[in-house]
């Protein structure tokens, strides 16, 4: 009866593989044996081999080592092993302007174009693009493709692929999704400045066959920050943001989740008071210009913030400083942490508890404790800036 069970299981899932393939077609419909993990690995076939031009390593395997305190959980991860880091050359390519998600012949993915096959059909869920209609792109130069990322996502993956890549070939166009968002279009007009934004932008609404691509390798595992990536960021910091400024702020920040609907403390009015009583600038980083979150968190030293895509901003950071991060009570991610220690930064953490209808409340008293503990190792500064409204 056993056996007979297991055959009947066994056909199930080829019924429904098959089902799959006639609803999705050939390329999205049998994942993963569609999927190619390697560029590199996999250039002993013809199909692959020809569309790729080039191969260009900028950087070698390396582990890293994050320098939590010993008393920290190891929920907080304190080793990752990067794979070499490969720049690849591609000749007519399908590319998703909204994803990056690129594959060739509508015989296979390119799975290092997006990082891993979990994020592939997880939580990005992006298998319908190969079934939109695609059209030629028809563009002399090289193309980087800047995908449609989460605030996160987007500073630590694709703005490193951007400035990697226009540092290989400065001439290549960028070709972004047409509903972009703000702070990508503020990026690329400070990268590129205006005239060349207006010259080198081109905005996708669909998929596109590119002649002449130009992509970076992406980090299989989501979060985790190539030391190669911040090397790039803290370039592009020094480019935009000046060393000699003007006007005078303070440079111990509080990222207040308050105006946003995801993950809000229960308590959150009150943490900005207390906050606020020592000293601390409530910022809302969504209400800022991407230039004025980069001018105003170089010149911080210290920053308490509830798990969030503000606290990307620690990147921009001149100096080492302090870190405070607030976990709600239903999520954990150890992504800052891990990017704090690995930027040099004195890096706590507080817990908070369950509450009702929010992301938790904030025990006051710690809070107020932690603080006051890091506040007595810096005097009161404030530093110039410049930009800030």
């Amino acid at each position: 009866m056993n056996n007979i069970r297991v055959i009947y299981l066994k056909y199930k899932v080829l019924l429904l593989q098959k089902i799959s393939q006639v609803l999705l077609g050939k390329l999205s419909g049998n994942v993963p044996s569609t999927v190619i993990n390697s560029i590199e690995e996999n250039l002993y076939n013809p199909i692959i081999r020809r569309h790729v031009k080039e191969i260009i390593t900028i950087a070698n395997p390396l582990i890293e080592t994050y320098h939590f305190p010993a008393h920290f959980p190891s929920t907080f991860r304190r080793h990752k092993a990067f794979d070499k880091k490969n720049l690849y050359l591609l000749n007519n390519v399908c590319v998703s302007p909204y994803s990056g998600l690129t594959w060739i012949d509508r015989c296979f993915f390119l799975v290092e174009s997006l990082g891993s096959l979990y994020r592939m059909i997880g939580w990005e869920n992006m298998l319908h693009e190969p079934l939109l209609k695609w059209e030629q792109l028809h563009e002399e130069e090289y193309v980087i493709s800047c995908p449609n990322h989460p605030f996160f996502h987007w500073i630590f993956e694709s703005l490193p692929g951007i400035l990697i890549s226009l540092e290989a070939m400065p001439s290549a166009k960028i070709m972004v999704p047409k509903d972009c968002p703000s702070y990508c279009r503020e990026l690329l007009m400070l990268i590129l400045g205006e005239q060349d934004y207006n010259d080198r932008i081109i905005v996708a609404n669909g998929m596109k066959l590119i002649p002449k691509y130009f992509t970076l390798q992406q980090e299989p595992d989501a979060g985790f920050v190539h030391p190669v990536a911040i090397e790039y960021l803290h370039q592009l910091r020094d480019k935009v943001v000046p060393r000699t400024t003007i006007s005078l702020a303070p440079t111990k920040i509080y990222i207040s989740r308050r105006k946003t609907p995801k993950r809000k403390l229960a308590n959150e009015e009150e943490v900005e008071q207390v906050v606020h009583k020592l000293g601390f600038s409530i910022v809302y980083s969504e209400e800022l210009s991407i230039e004025e979150q980069m001018i105003i968190f170089s010149h911080a030293t210290c920053i308490v913030a509830p798990h969030g895509a503000g606290l990307s901003n620690m990147v921009w950071a001149r100096q080492s400083i302090n870190i405070i991060e607030i976990f709600t009570s239903a999520y954990f991610n150890d992504c800052f942490g891990r990017l704090a220690v690995s930027l040099g930064f004195k890096y706590d953490y507080i817990n908070a508890v369950e509450h009702r209808g929010s992301g938790g409340m904030v025990m006051i008293d710690e809070l107020r404790s932690k603080v006051q503990s890091i506040l007595k190792e810096e005097p009161e500064k404030l530093l110039p800036v410049v930009g800030v409204k």
